[in-house]
């Protein structure tokens, strides 16, 4: 967070995933996603304004008719800016730095030397606002927390919670969980909080 206000003018930086909702093990990693202020020489409105389009620079729905009409040699400044923060990292001595600019969510991965947890960085990422909706949930009723971990824990040991090889992500296996709960009357529907 130090380095992007130093370096990165209007990028701040927004943690998700299991760390926010209080879902994480051991062995999770940190996900967090920067956020680019409309008045920062990073931001771009068809990539990061309100109702812009992933589509925009080949990913999300739509992506495939969308990347042909991307100019060739085209880099978004999503990847444009993960490009400068992992070089920034890379400077500073972070681990295994990798920017990964071709997948359909660009990601820095990268492990704190220090503490040796892996990192994940991606920009403008939903996940911020999800990760905090599950976490209000599970704070509603331990029961949650303790369903997603047996249920995450019988997923891994199944091999169906990799959603880079078609099985469930993280996400969607808290949002089975969720959804059992309610139908039995164990956690509100999301209308009534």
């Amino acid at each position: 967070d130090t380095m992007l206000q130093r370096k990165f003018a209007g990028v701040t930086l927004q943690p998700f995933g299991s760390f926010v909702s209080v879902f994480h093990t051991a062995g999770s990693d940190v996900d967090v996603s920067l956020e680019v202020s409309p008045n920062s020489n990073w931001y771009d409105p068809r990539e990061m304004g309100p109702g812009a389009v992933n589509a925009a620079v080949g990913g999300g729905r739509g992506g495939r008719n969308r990347r042909q009409q991307t100019p060739r040699g085209y880099k978004s400044r999503k990847v444009q800016l993960l490009s400068k923060v992992a070089s920034e990292l890379r400077y500073q001595k972070f681990a295994d730095v990798n920017l990964i600019a071709h997948a359909r969510v660009p990601l820095i991965k990268f492990r704190d030397p220090r503490t040796g947890v892996k990192c994940d960085v991606c920009v403008g990422n939903d996940g911020v606002y999800k990760s905090a909706v599950l976490g209000a949930m599970a704070d509603l009723d331990s029961r949650y927390r303790d369903l997603v971990f047996l249920i995450k824990m019988w997923a891994k040991n199944w091999n169906v919670n990799d959603a880079i090889n078609g099985t469930f992500n993280s996400y969607s296996l808290c949002l089975l969980a969720l959804f059992t709960l309610q139908r039995h009357g164990i956690c509100p529907p999301m209308a009534t909080i």
